[in-house]
């Protein structure tokens, strides 16, 4: 059997199925590499992309010894949903500077009470 001649009608050489590349349905939702996009984690959310693996999905941190309920929605603290890093929501970025003058900060401050209300109690 031969091979079946072209359209002579269409300026495309080539029949349906010897098309270079594959068709493609323009009203087809886009698709992930291999055809397949995951639905993302239950319970997470996109924020910034992560620093260590580059994921968007990830839960907002609620409670953490350095901040406790305050410090995580105050930095946006998330944790990412793939590889477990936590970092700043809206800049993608380490929240380590930003712990640690919260830290010292509040240090300072319950110090300042406590020397306050020892004072207090001492009249």
């Amino acid at each position: 059997m031969s091979t079946p001649s072209p359209n002579p009608f269409s300026d495309n050489p080539y029949p349906q199925s010897q098309q270079p590349g594959a068709y493609q349905n323009p009203y087809a939702p886009p698709q992930a590499a291999g055809g397949y996009l995951p639905p993302p984690p239950p319970g997470t959310m996109q924020f910034a992309p992560c620093p260590t693996c580059g994921n968007t999905f990830a839960s907002k941190v609620g409670f953490t010894w350095w901040g406790g309920v305050l410090g995580p929605s105050l930095f946006t603290h998330v944790k990412c949903a793939r590889c477990g890093n936590a970092y700043n929501g809206k800049t993608g970025k380490s929240n380590a500077t930003a712990i640690a003058i919260y830290v010292a900060v509040t240090g300072v401050l319950g110090i300042i009470l406590a020397i306050v209300l020892l004072t207090m109690m001492g009249r």
